[in-house]
């Protein structure tokens, strides 16, 4: 059975973020939910498929303590959404 959010789904989806632990009820046969995460201790996870030039170079897993709000599937995108690239800034020593 496959999970949800794999990273080959979120780099090749309409979306690269996916929310894992909102409540929905695609997510209740999670394995990875339910057997990895909430074991541990957490109760949500965001994933982020990096991707450039129709290449995924590197992912990202936040993850969040149960009883701490999830990250929404609506929210998710907004908070992770790409920023406009500023020239860098020399570090003063």
């Amino acid at each position: 059975m496959r999970d949800r959010h794999s990273f080959s789904d979120l780099w090749r989806g309409a979306s690269q973020v996916g929310v894992l632990g909102s409540g929905v009820r695609e997510e209740r046969d999670s394995l990875r939910l339910n057997e990895v995460m909430v074991p541990q201790g957490f109760g949500s996870e965001t994933r982020l498929a990096l991707v450039g030039g129709g290449l995924m170079w590197g992912t990202l897993v936040l993850v969040r303590e149960r009883g701490r709000p999830p990250s929404s599937s609506s929210t998710a995108p907004t908070a992770f959404a790409p920023r406009p690239r500023t020239a860098p800034t020399a570090l003063a020593h």
